[in-house]
């Protein structure tokens, strides 16, 4: 999971996703407890936060999965709806970061490829796995198999074509900007 250049919110996202199933999923123990670190020294706050950032090592999953559910609450932050919207919050967050430019459109392709497989190679993810396909086959010297015009001159911009294109084309979840809003001004509201 990619957490240098992302905001809280953005790392949420993509722990609700790692762990497969949002407040019902599991694991990503590790990462919960480091982001909630993260969160505190952003300035968020309450009691159940606080709890989930000071557990050490050996950590137990039940114990730190209850803790997040009360974070999660304690933010006020809604229930993705399904596993289908979670993966497009994923890429749409993605795809925001490359437009805007805050992330590495490599990496950003890498994460991309990673949420298509994770959501089963759905139809409407075709283009970036398509694009990441073609991407590993002219860095081996080949002719791209899906992009014609794809050459490693221009893989940056069709990554941001695509990321635009994206943007466009997915609907944002409703439950979507409380958890971007995170951090940016210290609360949710």
């Amino acid at each position: 999971m990619p957490t240098s250049s992302w905001s809280l919110g953005a790392e949420l996202i993509f722990l609700l996703g790692q762990r497969g199933g949002g407040r019902r999923g599991c694991g990503a123990t590790e990462e919960l407890v480091a982001w909630a670190n993260r969160a505190v020294d952003a300035d968020l706050e309450g009691a159940s936060l606080a709890a989930l950032a000071g557990q050490t090592a050996p950590l137990y999953p039940s114990e730190v999965d209850a803790l997040f559910n009360a974070v999660l609450d304690e933010l006020d932050l809604p229930e993705p709806a399904g596993h289908d919207e979670l993966f497009d919050a994923e890429l749409l967050v993605v795809c925001d970061g490359i437009v805007r430019e805050e992330s590495d459109v490599n990496t950003a392709l890498q994460h991309a490829s990673r949420v298509t497989i994770d959501a089963g190679f759905p139809r409407r993810y075709r283009q970036w796995m398509n694009l990441a396909e073609d991407v590993a086959i002219i860095a081996h010297g080949d002719r791209a198999a899906f992009t014609e015009s794809l050459t490693s001159a221009t893989v940056e911009d069709h990554i941001r074509r695509l990321a635009r294109e994206t943007l466009r084309a997915l609907p944002s979840p409703p439950w979507l900007p409380p958890y971007l809003a995170l951090g940016r001004t210290g609360s949710t509201e």
